[in-house]
């Protein structure tokens, strides 16, 4: 799953990747980046910004980078094992035929296949996954809808159903991702690799690189973030593709403070959907050690969602402005808007 720590993951595998082929384990290296997102994005059904990043806008182009694939992931004959990784597999594949089509292709390949799914408790993940979500363009507010419409991802005995119908369910383990891992950053690579077969103690020499962490936003910074981008139009002004690092750095050095916390609208519902304690520390899918730890760790602490002033969505407006990372016409024409609405208002109040 996102949010993991799978950046820190593959900057690992991918700076022991020598250590890890003398294990007898090859971290594919034919992808465009380290994080294998192309293997997500030709088995997705769904066209987002990442599968056009990648060249897929249709089936056409989803066909074209499956065609790919084999060379990307690898010359099977040419060592014992290879491990590919990708967050995107769990988001961008999420339907029962796209994984029996990645598991076709991958047997067409391999004489056996083993899938790793890391699994963060909800109520630590909701928090994180809100902040990407509205770097991402997400206008909707931390609450009951925004986790029902991730039930692909935090409905994990069903997940893992799915997984394990395409593969086997032999052949699909959870690795646990604890709170505590982020106090080491060794630990969680340890417990996966072990789970993907090395023996227990391999990694503890290997080098760990400087961690690589994906850029967070604080409460009211996120929250500044998604107001500006709550306008009429379907696309908010900011060319966040392009430029979210430039905008996400803005934010962090103008409003600082703690990360968003689980809000308590999303806590009732993880709680009434049965998603916090999901019992897959207790299926049969559970591999490795953690999991008492994982089931035990006390629930996440709750907070409202923090308001934000409509000075500081004008000091922002401004900034990227000056940046070039918002369209000026956009905002004051919803400006304009906005004030012309007012006056209506006002002028029937003052009838009335």
């Amino acid at each position: 799953m996102a949010k993991t720590a799978t950046t820190a993951f593959q900057a690992f595998a991918w700076a022991n990747r020598e250590q890890l082929a003398e294990a007898g384990l090859t971290y594919c290296s034919g992808f465009l980046r380290r994080n294998h997102a192309e293997l997500a994005v030709a088995f997705s059904s769904k066209v987002t910004p990442l599968t056009r990043s990648q060249g897929a806008a249709s089936a056409v182009d989803r066909l074209a980078v499956r065609e790919r694939l084999p060379e990307m992931l690898g010359d099977p004959p040419g060592a014992p094992a290879y491990l590919a990784t990708s967050e995107h597999l769990s988001t961008l594949v999420r339907e029962q035929d796209d994984i029996d089509d990645l598991a076709e292709m991958l047997r067409s390949l391999y004489d056996e296949v083993t899938v790793l799914i890391v699994v963060r408790r909800a109520d630590y993940w909701t928090p994180s996954a809100y902040v990407e979500a509205v770097k991402s363009r997400e206008r909707r507010p931390f609450d009951e809808d925004f986790i029902a419409r991730r039930s692909f991802v935090l409905d994990h005995q069903a997940m893992f159903q799915r997984w394990g119908k395409a593969f086997g369910d032999d052949n699909v383990h959870a690795v646990a991702f604890l709170e505590s891992d982020k106090h080491d950053a060794k630990r969680l690579p340890a417990r996966l690799l072990h789970a993907a077969g090395l023996a227990p103690g391999t990694v503890d020499a290997w080098p760990m690189p400087p961690l690589v962490a994906n850029t967070s936003l604080s409460a009211y910074a996120t929250e500044l973030l998604r107001q500006l981008s709550n306008g009429r139009r379907k696309d908010p002004p900011m060319r966040v593709i392009a430029n979210r690092g430039r905008v996400v750095a803005t934010l962090r050095e103008r409003w600082p403070g703690p990360a968003p916390a689980l809000t308590p609208e999303a806590a009732d519902e993880l709680r009434r959907r049965g998603w916090v304690r999901t019992g897959i520390d207790q299926s049969p899918y559970a591999a490795d050690d953690g999991w008492a730890e994982w089931a035990s760790q006390p629930d996440a602490p709750t907070a409202p969602l923090v308001a934000v002033a409509r000075k500081d969505v004008r000091q922002l407006t401004r900034l990227l402005q000056d940046q070039r990372l918002i369209d000026s016409t956009w905002f004051w024409r919803n400006e304009r808007r906005a004030m012309r609405r007012a006056r209506r208002l006002a002028r029937t109040f003052i009838r009335r």
